[in-house]
Formats: C-alpha cells, sequence, structure tokens
C-alpha cells in the first residue's frame, strides 16, 4: 500500500506502508489508503466502506496497524471500516433488492446511424461499416412489438418501475425520418410513456407538428452547445447551415416556448474547456439560467473503446479539478448538473463539489447503468440489433443481440455482474469503481485499471489533498 506525505516544500512524497498484521489482529484494512497532512494527522480513505475520516498518529498506529487492540477507538474502525466480504456482500444485496423498486426500462430507438453533423469527437462518424440508412416501416413495426411485449410485463409485474423511450442516432430527427418518429411518438402515447430524444436540433422545425401534437410525451430533449458561435460551428459542424449554433439556439427557445423540458450541453475536453463561460453566459442572455425547464449539463469527451480518436480528452478527475478552480471565481446555476464521472463521483460528494451529478440508474458498487444489473437499457438499431450502451451502438462487435434472429451474443456476459466484489476484491478503489466500465474492461482491462488509478491519485493530490490541508492552517501539530 502507499501513502502520500508533505515534505518541507509541499511536494508530495510516496511512502511504504507495512501491512504486517499485529498483535492477533483480526480486522482486514488492508484496502485503506492514508495520506499524511501532517505530523500529527492522517486522510483515511475506505472506498469499501465509502470512509473518509482524518485520524491521529496513535489511532493509525493502534487501530490501522493493529498495535493495540485495547484502543478506545478499536470496536468503532473495526465496525465502519474492516473489509468484510460477508458484510458488504449482504449491504450489496440490500441496495439491489431496494433498487429493484425503482427499476429504470429504457428502450432507446436508433432509427438510422446517418447524421446531418460531423462533430469532431463523435465516434460513429469514423466507423466505416456503419449501414446510414433509416429503418423500414416493417423493421420500426417489429422493434416496437418487441418494445411492447416488454413494456406489458414489466406493468403486469412492477406497475410502479419507470419505463421510458429514447431517440437516438445518428440524428433521429432527419427530415424523411418524419413518418418513423410520429410511429414512436404515437406508439408512447398509446403506452403512456415519455420519449427522451437526444438530437443536434439542426431540422427540429421540420417536427414542430410532432412536438405540439405529442408535447405531452416529450420527456426531455437532449442536445449540444460546445462554446461560444465560432467555436461550436467548427467542432459541431452541420451539413445543413453554416450556423450550427444559431440553429440550436433558436430551435431550444421553439421548445422552451412549447413547455418541452430541454437539456443543453456542453461537452468539455482539453481544447473547449476554456469555452465554459461562454457556455453559461449564453445561458443568461437567453433565459436558460436557473430555468426549471432546462438542465445545464457539463458533459465530457470520452473514449471507451479506445479507438483514438482524440488526443484532448480529460480525465474525469481533471475535469472535477478545472471545475472546481473555475466555480471559485465564477457562479454556477442551480440547474447546472454534471454527468459521466464515476470512480471520483463518492470522493467528490464527500467534499461538496459533484456539481449535482445524479445519474438515474447509478448503484453503489456499480460503475454506471450498463454495470448494474437491476436496470434495463436497451439500445435498438435499424437492423434489430440490441446495445447496452451510447459507446457500444453501432458495434457490431458489442451488440448483445439480434432480434430476428431471436439470439443472444456472447457479449451478454460483460454486463452480468451481480458483483464486483470477487473481480476487485484486492483492488482499493473498488468501492468506488465498482468493476469499471463493462465496454472498456473488456477492451483493454489492464489499461481501464491503470487510467482509474492514476485517476483517482490524481484527484486525491491536486484536489482533496488541498482541501483537507487548508483546513489544518493554523492547527497547532
Amino acid at each position: 500500500m502507499v501513502s502520500y506525505t508533505l515534505d518541507s516544500s509541499s511536494n508530495i512524497v510516496p511512502v511504504s506502508l507495512t501491512d504486517e498484521r499485529k498483535g492477533g489482529c483480526e480486522a482486514d484494512f488492508s484496502h485503506l489508503l492514508f495520506y499524511k497532512l501532517n505530523q500529527k494527522h492522517w486522510l483515511v480513505i475506505d472506498t469499501f466502506n465509502d470512509v473518509v475520516e482524518i485520524v491521529d498518529n496513535k489511532t493509525k498506529s493502534d487501530v490501522f496497524d493493529c498495535a493495540d487492540t485495547t484502543n478506545q477507538y478499536w470496536n468503532y474502525y473495526c465496525i465502519r471500516c474492516s473489509k468484510n466480504k460477508e458484510k458488504l456482500e449482504k449491504l450489496h444485496a440490500d441496495i439491489l433488492q431496494q433498487a429493484e423498486k425503482e427499476k429504470f426500462n429504457f428502450f432507446v430507438i436508433c432509427p438510422t446511424y446517418n447524421c446531418n453533423s460531423r462533430c469532431v469527437y463523435c465516434y460513429q462518424q469514423y466507423n466505416p461499416l456503419l449501414d446510414r440508412r433509416s429503418i423500414s416501416l416493417e423493421s420500426l413495426a417489429e422493434m416496437l412489438s418487441y418494445v411492447q411485449t416488454q413494456i406489458d410485463e414489466i406493468k403486469s409485474k412492477y406497475p410502479e418501475q419507470f419505463t421510458a423511450l429514447g431517440l437516438f442516432g445518428g440524428e433521429p430527427f432527419i427530415k424523411k425520418n418524419k413518418p418513423i418518429v410520429e410511429k414512436v411518438m404515437e406508439f408512447a402515447r398509446l403506452n403512456k410513456v415519455s420519449v427522451l430524444p437526444t438530437t443536434n436540433l439542426q431540422e427540429i422545425e421540420e417536427f414542430i407538428d410532432i412536438f405540439i401534437k405529442y408535447r405531452g410525451y416529450f420527456g426531455r430533449i437532449c442536445t449540444t452547445i460546445d462554446g461560444d458561435k465560432d467555436y461550436h460551428n467548427s467542432r459541431r459542424k452541420s451539413l445543413i447551415t453554416k450556423d450550427s449554433f444559431a440553429k440550436v439556439v433558436s430551435n431550444v427557445n421553439l421548445l422552451l416556448k412549447l413547455q418541452i423540458p430541454v437539456t443543453v450541453t456542453i461537452n468539455i475536453d482539453k481544447s473547449n474547456k476554456h469555452m465554459l463561460h461562454n457556455f453559461l453566459q449564453l445561458a443568461k442572455e437567453n433565459n436558460w439560467w436557473n430555468n426549471p425547464l432546462v438542465n445545464l449539463e457539463i458533459g465530457r469527451v470520452d473514449d471507451r473503446c479506445y479507438t483514438g480518436t482524440s488526443d484532448d480528452i480529460m480525465s474525469e478527475a481533471e475535469l472535477l479539478k478545472y471545475l472546481r478552480d473555475f466555480n471559485e471565481k465564477e457562479a454556477f446555476p442551480n440547474n447546472i448538473k454534471l454527468a459521466f464521472v464515476k470512480t471520483s463521483l463518492a470522493l467528490a460528494q464527500h467534499f461538496g463539489f459533484d456539481f449535482n451529478q445524479n445519474e438515474r440508474g447509478r448503484k453503489r458498487f456499480h460503475y454506471c447503468w450498463s454495470g448494474t444489473p437491476v436496470d434495463n437499457v436497451q439500445y435498438i438499431d435499424k437492423n434489430l440489433r440490441v446495445f447496452r450502451c451510447t459507446y457500444t451502438v453501432g458495434r457490431d462487435d458489442l451488440a448483445l443481440a439480434e432480434l430476428k434472429k431471436g439470439e443472444m451474443s456472447a457479449n451478454v456476459e460483460m454486463y452480468n455482474r451481480s458483483s464486483f466484489l470477487d473481480k476487485c476484491w484486492n483492488c482499493p478503489l473498488g468501492g468506488y469503481c465498482g468493476g469499471g466500465c463493462s465496454v472498456s474492461t473488456h477492451v483493454d482491462q489492464s489499461r481501464f485499471c491503470q487510467e482509474e488509478q492514476k485517476n483517482f491519485e490524481y484527484l486525491v493530490q491536486e484536489v482533496i489533498l488541498p482541501i483537507v490541508w487548508s483546513k489544518f492552517n493554523g492547527v497547532s501539530e
């Protein structure tokens, strides 16, 4: 195990810790991460039990080094911090049992892989094998019949569970897809479920009659603006207009006039992080700031399949540090939300800079909703193939099933994680990482683990320790 101390020049210096057991100690503290704060105090991080505390030298020596089991804090920390598999498995089982009542059923229809934009970080546009034709009405009928069977079963067994449809692509709101979109919306009306589309809003005015007719069945429209006009237009190029920025802004405001909720996301990487200020100014200028119909979302450009399409990707720890530093100088609105932070999230929550992340379907001990066994998330494409998450859509090698053949693929095993405990028991990040991204670990397990460890240490060293150290200023050693 490795800890860190602070030398006279305020540099972080690694210090090896012994893992020897003394005095007949029965507690297992081998998973704990210790960071020396000063001559008398240590920060303790326990991802398995979600404990973040500061202890003094005596407590660390007597309790965690098992030097004195008669120490007054022995029982307290044994209960809180001992790595007890039976206890953790029961806790995990209880979480899943409770989650079953709140199960999220999400059927995402991908009518086409065609798109009227060419975004620089899009992982689909670099796939030359994608069939970019739109779904046929016959295949759509088969798809909706399959979804209908699923919805009927859910409603009969678990009427309290949340069920929704999605529209994804490519770009679902292409003019020629209008009959397809209308059939999906009518299906939603008949089943009394919401539809949550993801769209670039470039042709949305062609669908205004549908938005008016089915206004009550659009749950939230998700779109993206990546900075100011010039930057957005260079990064998210439209094939329809030279000014995709103006299209998005105008059409967001059009949807809001119809009282349809919208999520406007800025996808951040190293190349556009400086555009966050512009994004927030845009929100103020358009009355999106603290608007109850609007979610302002900060996303992170990522490459879960390690395709190497971008050198500008920020780790989630780098993004959190940037946002925290930014927020010290410039206020965020109440309707700001951070998305897609995983391993770092619990630690960020302890220190109050998670920026309202509330990812539906995320359960403790699981990396994301795709790896949560109780959530039912299915992306279905024009060829009636089923995928588990946005990063796998269109990847033949990562499909879960083919509805036409009635077959499940071997990839199902990627997501069948009833527990992370066997896989990640010896990793001190196991409780927060939860076994990691199912896709990334499938592609390259070693690389994923190395990057998550590096990411976590960066967060601790660059953000958490300075926060804690500042609270010790003026404290006598």
